[in-house]
């Protein structure tokens, strides 16, 4: 079977750099948190979706297609799983949800637009 990425059906989570650091001080200070938290934006999308976003904000018109070989050469040099890029994966962070912690960024474009032309420089520190 081949799988072509640029046909981009899987689906990608995400989450921007805000939101995960934001997250991180969100569960240092909830004592009653235990369990598998998942850290993705509530809102997965396709590949193609992702890309084409991201194209459009940078200002890049096309995309090149990669097949499953491309990627298996790529995987091969990073020492890391092709299933990582050609399997679909839809989480989403309910349990976030359900603890009160509300998301800056719920789609991708209004996260990418940010992350490639932040308003102002980002602070990273986990310092309350």
């Amino acid at each position: 079977m081949k799988i072509i990425i640029a046909g981009g059906e899987q689906y990608i989570s995400w989450i921007h750099a805000d939101d995960f650091v934001a997250i991180i001080k969100f569960l240092i200070q909830e004592k009653e948190v235990d369990g598998i938290i998942n850290l993705a934006a509530p809102n997965p999308l396709k590949q193609k979706d992702f890309m084409g976003d991201l194209r459009k904000t940078i200002g890049m018109p096309i995309g090149l297609p990669a097949t499953a070989w491309m990627s298996e050469i790529g995987a091969f040099f990073m020492r890391t799983d092709t299933e990582l890029i050609l399997k679909s994966r839809k989480v989403r962070s309910e349990r976030l949800s359900d603890l009160g912690y509300k998301f800056k960024f719920h789609q991708w474009s209004d996260a990418c637009k940010d992350l490639v032309d932040p308003k102002e420089p980002k602070n990273v520190s986990l310092q309350a």
